[in-house]
């Protein structure tokens, strides 16, 4: 007899999931709305710590979940250029490491 189990996370037939899907329109205002947050605290901080335009862009891949060579990639640039600009990123914010720039960047006064 075949294996008739469902895949796990599938919702049996005849049943609701009890959440509703989020129109297109929708998911892309709100993926804005969050791109536009981002912007807004990140040039916050860009003013605060007297970020270089390179900075500010290495900055912002960080926090967007970017490794190195696909930030080099993004701008290219060499990933030891990259690392040069996050070394000088993570001086200037006093961080030290990538999980301190999330805590500054979420941290409110």
């Amino acid at each position: 007899m075949p294996n008739r189990r469902r895949p796990t996370g599938t919702i049996p037939p005849g049943r609701k999931s009890g959440r509703r899907a989020a129109e297109p329109a929708e998911k892309g205002a709100k993926r804005e709305h969050y791109r536009e947050v981002v912007r807004e605290r990140v040039e916050e901080i860009v003013e605060t710590f007297h970020l270089s335009p390179r900075e500010r862009e290495v900055f912002q891949l960080l926090l967007y979940g970017y490794m190195t060579d696909e930030i080099a990639g993004k701008l290219g640039v060499s990933a030891r250029t990259v690392k040069f600009h996050q070394t000088n990123l993570l001086d200037k914010l006093d961080a030290d490491s990538r999980l301190d720039l999330f805590r500054l960047f979420f941290w409110v006064e």
